[in-house]
């Protein structure tokens, strides 16, 4: 049986503060996003940031997922070598 989720918190890529009080978010799925919520000088810094919460990811208690920039952006390529790592 598919799993139902009732609700998903978008978390600023670029805000390490906010990548971590998602840890304890009783949201269903956490988002963490590199879109519309991250201006264009900030993406390399979201996409470390990123990476970093991925590799701790057993410490939420959330599902975890990744919103990476739009496929007519170009960004897509940089933004899944940045965050891809064994295990994900």
């Amino acid at each position: 049986m598919a799993r139902l989720y009732r609700s998903l918190l978008f978390v600023p890529g670029n805000n390490p503060r906010f990548l971590e009080k998602a840890k304890t978010s009783t949201a269903d799925i956490v988002c963490f996003d590199l879109e519309d919520s991250v201006p264009d000088p900030e993406k390399k810094t979201a996409r470390d940031l990123i990476k970093k919460a991925l590799q701790s990811r057993g410490q939420y208690s959330s599902s975890v997922y990744v919103r990476t920039n739009s496929p007519i952006s170009g960004k897509i390529p940089a933004d899944l070598q940045e965050i891809i790592q064994k295990g994900l």
